[in-house]
């Protein structure tokens, strides 16, 4: 039975990651999905996931604590562009208002300004 269960499962993630995968190809993304590259680097769900199956969105302190305190962030984008979007005048933003991991990331700093971030 427990089998059974973790192929469900597995059969699940697998199905909702091709699923994931197709929406940002149909969104003309061309880049890779940062799940993707999670787990190129061997991470599981549990990596970055309290729980198994997951069912809460990952806080900003666990991005952090493998990428560093955000204003080491900043220090690495800084000089990369224009502007450093790991410096904004709106504090230290959720990592998640750029970075997704089960869908294409976005430039958040672009609602207002145009800014051009590759963001990965």
């Amino acid at each position: 039975m427990r089998f059974l269960c973790a192929l469900i499962f597995a059969l699940l993630f697998l199905t909702g990651q091709a699923a994931t995968t197709q929406a940002a190809e149909t969104a003309g993304a061309s880049k890779v999905l940062l799940l993707q590259k999670h787990v190129g680097k061997g991470l599981n769900c549990n990596g970055c996931h309290q729980e198994n199956p997951p069912a809460k969105p990952v806080a900003m302190e666990k991005c952090l604590s493998c990428h560093g305190p955000y204003d080491k962030l900043a220090d690495k984008t800084d000089g990369k562009g224009a502007h450093n979007p790991h410096s904004s005048h709106q504090g230290d933003l959720s990592c998640d208002s750029c970075h997704h991991v089960h869908k294409t990331s976005e430039n958040y700093c672009s609602q207002c300004h145009q800014f051009e971030f590759d963001v990965p």
